[in-house]
């Protein structure tokens, strides 16, 4: 066996190291109790931000397709049937009703119940509708918005002539009301 050369330890060093040593024990348990508490601490923050999230979608609402379809089965059959009453009461108070094609002669927004009143009563003196194609309903993904493509068609009173229309809808539910109604349709069928 071959002799090694054995280093001096002294007591003296070997505390030295062994309190070093402790002293990076307890660093590094202070180092991993930081990360599980900073750990929970982004978790609890990142469940506060999907709970006001998730708050804010359920306040605003989301439409399923059903509900959609429903809506605007009703919307098609009260104009077709001259139903104001029951057609208004699709709508909020406040509703915002656009027809961004609009000729200059007619309105392009209408804001609240009271206008889209008297634009339906002036509507009856500019045309008749016989009927409406089942609208094809096209849901917003997580949002109260739904896109609806649907004909109508009917007579212009002016002239007798044949009134054919195609609608593309932007429609806003909120608490199961129209807050919002952009009507796409051709100026060019009246």
């Amino acid at each position: 066996m071959k002799n090694r050369a054995r280093l001096p330890v002294n007591r003296r060093s070997l505390s030295i190291v062994f309190l070093f040593s402790d002293y990076l024990v307890k660093i590094l348990l202070t180092i991993q109790s930081g990360i599980v508490i900073l750990g929970l601490y982004l978790w609890r923050i990142a469940k506060q931000v999907q709970s006001t999230a998730e708050s804010e979608a359920s306040e605003m609402g989301t439409i399923s397709s059903a509900q959609a379809e429903t809506i605007m089965q009703l919307f098609t059959d009260r104009i077709k049937n001259k139903d104001y009453e029951g057609f208004l009461d699709l709508f909020d108070e406040d509703v915002v009703f656009e027809f961004p094609y609009a000729p200059e002669a007619l309105p392009q927004l209408l804001k609240g119940k009271r206008a889209l009143k008297q634009h339906l009563d002036m509507l009856d003196t500019l045309i008749e509708i016989r009927s409406f194609t089942k609208p094809v309903i096209h849901v917003s993904a997580d949002s109260p918005v739904f896109i609806a493509q649907y004909k109508g068609s009917g007579t212009v009173l002016a002239d007798g002539k044949p009134y054919e229309q195609k609608y593309i809808s932007v429609v806003e539910v909120k608490n199961g009301k129209i807050v919002r109604f952009q009507d796409y349709w051709n100026p060019l069928a009246l």
